[in-house]
């Protein structure tokens, strides 16, 4: 008689999907005798019952394994990778199974599905860099390129531009767009290796869009378009930007009437299609860059987002890090999380990090009140009674924002309905017979929205007009005009635009520039040079166009040569034409002490040449 006992660690080695497997799989390896198959059957099943519940505490998660540049040996990637895979999981056939995929062509690495402490094993590896999650990343997005000073009538060099490889990580493209005809484009330059992919609803490539590919690495995850067709549209935008051909009587319904075009026309494309429905993976966008390395592209746009992180484990920084030492240039967006601080992404300081900046023209629409509030309207033209969401919600609900459900329809039916909160409420409006709608929207008003129906935004000042307007009025009414083009200063950071400083290296500064309003942030050291205790405070002399705030604004000294560190924040509007120069101070002062520190604070207008 003897007893079985089989640890956790060696099922969970062997287990698989079907419990009778790894049975079959143990009885060979402990070469029992089949009177024992039974009594094994029933551990197996119990320990199987076990191992299936923690396991689905912890499932295996996609990793990627990281290991520098690509190395010339006779040995295949892939057979490298596995032996790795295999010491770290300690099983052949599970270590197979568990490989996504092996990256080879410009650097060494490979992608796995893999528990914890897996991944913790690979990391002791001398041959591995780094192991890290493999992390969703998301999307970030015809007069910009004559604002840039970049007109049509510039000198251009056609030769030059059409040798020029422009590859874009985006969500594919769709080549039937004007921007990427290709009358008058040769054959691709000699130096180009990619390839075009097909398939799904993929029109194929032409002289212009010279390479497609379309990425999946983790089959696990299934995606609606395989191809590198743009279901999205963002990486057709992002392409015809860069390299769109001249496409005249461009226009958004009339408005912004031009010529549309990128800023290089005369560059090819090749699009690595990388973010689908669900977002980017990190899997794929390494596998991209893995390609378009070796397929010769000469630059990188990557308009793709997500948390920084250290570089090692940054897909996006360790991709663009192999692309300089190939001699490619990568521009990153910067993000999309402004005004936050430190919420600027894509800051490896290989990477050209690109902020969003407004242009000198805005599109708006304006709401008219029969007071006279804004009565400019031609006559003839019908007003629409005007309501506000409090007056008009269903039974049991009160709601100022004009959420779905919350409405009642009859109220809602040939009025412009004002909301006081929320994104979407013209479909909400649209649905419920409503003729048009006035949102509310707190903070900046730089951003762009389309509706279903007339409508148009106002800040929080406004909202409280109209509030009294309706209230106060017997017949309320209004009317929302038709969009029109108005000219704005510029140029400005958006606010919406991902802000410094850096948050991994706070030595390296990510600056978005140009921009006329006043925004600065000051970090200084001061050392008290007096025997005994100090307290000093901060005072602040300055125009009242500037807003200086010390943090802290009081320094406690308890010994001599003691040093404390405080920042200046500096924000202000555009300098007014004929002002180049602002000036004020900042001056420390203690009541104990005869001892002052007086730092002068000068703003000056730098002209712009292009």
């Amino acid at each position: 008689m003897f007893t079985l006992y089989i640890d956790p660690i060696s099922l969970q080695k062997h287990m698989t999907t079907n419990p009778l497997e790894a049975m079959e799989r143990i009885v060979k390896k402990l070469q029992l005798p089949l009177f024992n198959v039974f009594v094994l059957a029933m551990v197996v099943q119990l320990c199987g019952s076990l191992a299936s519940g923690s396991s689905h505490e912890q499932e295996r998660k996609a990793y990627i394994v990281y290991m520098g540049d690509s190395v010339e040996t006779t040995i295949s990637a892939v057979d490298r990778h596995h032996d790795l895979l295999s010491a770290a999981i300690g099983d052949e056939d599970i270590a197979r199974k568990s490989r996504i995929h092996s990256y080879g062509k410009s650097f060494d690495a490979f992608a796995a599905h893999l528990m914890p402490h897996e991944a913790e094993r690979l990391r002791e590896n001398e041959n591995v860099v780094s192991v890290f999650p493999s992390t969703l990343r998301k999307l970030q997005t015809t007069r910009s390129w004559d604002f840039l000073k970049m007109p049509l009538s510039v000198k251009r060099n056609s030769q030059i531009e059409t040798d020029v490889i422009v590859g874009l990580l985006d969500t594919g493209i769709y080549v039937d767009a004007p921007s990427f005809d290709d009358k008058g484009f040769g054959p691709p330059p000699s130096k180009w290796k990619g390839i075009c992919q097909s398939g799904g609803n993929f029109s194929g490539c032409n002289n212009k869009v010279i390479g497609a590919r379309s990425y999946n690495v983790d089959r696990k995850n299934a995606v609606d378009n395989l191809s590198p067709a743009d279901d999205e549209g963002h990486g057709t935008h992002t392409s015809s930007t860069i390299a769109g051909v001249p496409v005249q009587g461009a226009s958004l319904y009339g408005l912004g009437q031009g010529t549309a075009r990128g800023g290089v026309p005369g560059a090819r494309v090749a699009m690595y299609k990388v973010c689908h429905e669900r977002g980017c993976s990190d899997l794929d966008i390494l596998a991209a860059f893995d390609d378009a390395i070796a397929d010769g592209v000469d630059l990188l746009s990557v308009s793709i987002g997500g948390p920084s992180n250290d570089y090692f484990s940054d897909a996006l920084a360790i991709g663009t890090f192999h692309a300089m030492k190939n001699g490619i240039l990568t521009s990153c967006s910067a993000g999309n999380e402004g005004p936050r601080m430190s919420s600027v992404e894509n800051v490896a300081p290989w990477i050209l990090t690109v902020g969003a900046s407004g242009l000198d023209r805005q599109f708006r629409s304006s709401a008219r009140f029969g007071d006279g509030m804004r009565t400019s309207v031609k006559h003839g033209v019908s007003y629409y009674y005007i309501v506000v969401a409090f007056d008009i919600f269903v039974e049991d609900f009160v709601c100022r924002s004009c959420d779905s459900g919350t409405l009642d329809e009859k109220k809602v039916k040939g009025k412009i309905v004002f909301c006081h909160r929320g994104y979407d409420q013209d479909y909400v409006i649209k649905k419920l017979g409503g003729v048009g709608v006035i949102l509310v929207k707190q903070g900046n008003l730089d951003t762009g929205s389309s509706f279903l129906i007339p409508a148009t935004i106002v800040d929080p000042l406004e909202a409280e007009m109209i509030d009294k307007y309706i209230n106060f009025t017997k017949n309320p009414r209004a009317i929302i005009s038709k969009s029109r083009k108005v000219t704005v200063a510029a140029p400005f950071v958006a606010s919406f635009s991902s802000r410094g400083p850096n948050p991994v290296s706070s030595t390296i500064a990510k600056l978005e520039n140009p921009n006329s309003s006043i925004s600065a942030i000051f970090h200084r050291t001061v050392t008290n040079v007096e025997p005994g205790n100090f307290m000093y405070k901060a005072t602040v002399k300055a125009p009242m166009e500037l807003k200086i705030t010390v943090t802290p604004d009081t320094l406690k000294f308890d010994r001599m040569y003691e040093k404390k560190s405080f920042k200046v924040e500096i924000k202000g509007p555009a300098l007014k034409i004929n002002v180049t120069v602002l000036s004020a101070s900042l001056e420390w002062r203690s009541d104990s002490s005869s001892h002052r520190v007086k730092s002068p604070i000068i703003i000056h207008a730098k002209e712009l040449y292009y």
